[in-house]
């Protein structure tokens, strides 16, 4: 998060000034990144302190990098400071979060802000689509590997653990995220396959991007 700092400047205001130094006698320039003084940003880059002075009514706060997934979202380490336009500590939907005090919006994708939530960025445009629990953990459970067609699902062998984010000790169900792995970084791939953890053996689709579409009882 952002902290505080005296800093000496070579003009009379932050907006003209050619640089920030950390002592008086402006022999040390301040180290790369954003300065606000007021409502005012601007970039110190490469020991060069940026000509564009502008105003953003942004709030910082803590996230990830961006990751592909939920899970992988719920997983990843807080270590980035954003910006968003709303005035809590975090996000929340229609607010639209920059990786900077107002310039550049945040590519879509899942982002970790908290240890229990994550946020969802869609359309391009930096705005938070929504703000979501993550799960307390993913559930393992076996199943067989991806099969050629539907009817040849329930002929496959058992024995692969996958994992899903849907209810524990329970065959993955309709709407439910399926991964290769507990640390649900990758997704299955699209296709059919066979699972028999608890409540029978069945045969589930998912998608491209991993979402169950079906689960047929295996006769």
């Amino acid at each position: 998060m952002p902290t505080q700092g005296t800093y000496w400047i070579d003009t009379s205001s932050f907006a003209t000034t050619n640089n920030l130094y950390t002592d008086s006698g402006l022999t040390t320039v301040a180290s790369n990144g954003w300065y606000k003084s007021g409502d005012s940003f601007r970039q110190l880059s490469g020991g060069n302190l940026g000509a564009s002075v502008y105003t953003c009514e942004c709030t910082t706060f803590s996230s990830s990098t961006v990751q592909s997934t939920s899970a992988a979202a719920c997983t990843a380490t807080q270590n980035q400071t954003y910006y968003h336009t709303g005035s809590g500590s975090t996000p929340i939907a229609t607010n639209v979060c920059y990786s900077d005090p107002g310039q550049t919006v945040l590519p879509n994708g899942n982002y970790k802000i908290s240890s229990t939530q994550y946020i969802q960025i869609t359309g391009g445009s930096g705005v938070v689509s929504s703000v979501t629990t993550c799960p307390s953990a993913l559930e393992d459970y076996d199943s067989s590997q991806t099969a050629t067609t539907s009817p040849n699902a329930c002929f496959e062998s058992l024995g692969t653990t996958y994992s899903h984010d849907g209810t524990a000790g329970a065959n993955p169900a309709v709407n439910d995220t399926c991964y290769t792995t507990s640390a649900g970084t990758t997704t299955l791939p699209s296709g059919w396959y066979r699972a028999n953890n608890v409540g029978g053996d069945v045969k589930y689709n998912v998608n491209s991007s991993g979402v169950v579409q079906s689960v047929i009882a295996c006769e």
